[in-house]
């Protein structure tokens, strides 16, 4: 399945110094006396061995018959990327050719170049999605929390973070007197049976303070648990943070994918990487058919793209 939906064309280096600056300099015949491409003076990844290489290949393919055409009859026409274009002598047939490195470096530069031109909206937003840069999002979502809650503690306080009623408090402080009697009496006294006793009523007092402190009925939140309320809106924001960005930022799913562009929660790098690598180079750089050949000169793979 390709990843890219919508694809645009790259168009050539149109500097015309620039392009022809092999053209210009030797022609083919210049080449063929000097013999500037025997493979004995040749470097992996040169111009004379993308040529070669080439030049291989289409004989091997049976495309050119080596009686009419010999390796010079291939013009370097310019670049794409760091891939150099050849056309055959005499036709508009041409081809991009580079080793492993330069064909990368190419595919790399050409998916960023189409992020440039239509950004996210060519790619399924499942695939943009493997890409976002987690801690930089859940980082956004702890402080977004954390402003909401400093600003509005009581919007996002459930009922046993908010402080006791002002009648509440009144029991409060009568049940800790209480206690504080009982403990002075459990101290004086000796009788097995009453001691007891007080030890039961110092227990169901204990138990009223327990139960208005989880049922408080006061409008206000306790500060001290302000950074609770945080840290328990996080725990649930952070296994799904795009869901908060939803929910919360009342953003649809296209709102959403800008909102992490423009706040760098994109790995772009990333996700270019496997572009390149998911659909691989002829999809990526060969807008004519997106084929992509191999073929081995010397020691060196190249990659030879169509482009008729």
């Amino acid at each position: 399945m390709e990843i890219i939906k919508v694809v645009t064309k790259k168009q050539l280096v149109e500097n015309v110094s620039s392009l022809n600056e092999w053209v210009l300099h030797d022609t083919p015949k210049e080449r063929r006396e000097k013999d500037v491409w025997n493979p004995k003076n040749l470097h992996s990844g040169d111009l004379g061995s993308n040529a070669n290489a080439l030049y291989n290949f289409l004989v091997e393919n049976g495309d050119i018959d080596t009686e009419e055409y010999d390796v010079y009859d291939l013009i370097p026409w310019g670049e794409f990327y760091h891939m150099t274009e050849f056309r055959l002598a005499d036709t508009k047939d041409t081809w991009y050719v580079g080793d492993e490195i330069d064909t990368h470096r190419s595919a790399m530069e050409n998916v960023k170049d189409l992020l440039e031109d239509i950004g996210l909206e060519g790619f399924s937003q499942d695939f943009v999605k493997k890409h976002i840069n987690l801690r930089r999002l859940n980082n956004f979502v702890y402080q977004n929390i954390s402003d909401n809650v400093y600003d509005e503690p009581d919007a996002y306080a459930e009922t046993s973070e908010m402080t006791p009623s002002f009648r509440q408090k009144q029991y409060l402080e009568f049940y800790e007197i209480k206690i504080k009697k009982l403990q002075g009496m459990l101290k004086d006294e000796s009788d097995p049976e009453k001691i007891d006793k007080l030890m039961s009523d110092i227990q169901a007092t204990e138990k009223k303070i327990e139960n208005i402190y989880e049922n408080p009925e006061g409008e206000e939140v306790d500060e001290d648990k302000i950074d609770e309320i945080i840290e328990r809106l996080y725990n649930l924001a952070k296994n799904d943070p795009l869901d908060y960005l939803r929910e919360f930022g009342g953003l649809s799913e296209k709102g959403m994918l800008e909102f992490l562009v423009n706040q760098d929660m994109i790995d772009m790098d990333s996700l270019v990487r496997d572009v390149v690598d998911t659909d691989g180079y002829g999809h990526t750089l060969n807008t004519y058919d997106g084929s992509e050949n191999e073929i081995m000169f010397g020691d060196t793979l190249y990659y030879i793209l169509n482009n008729q």
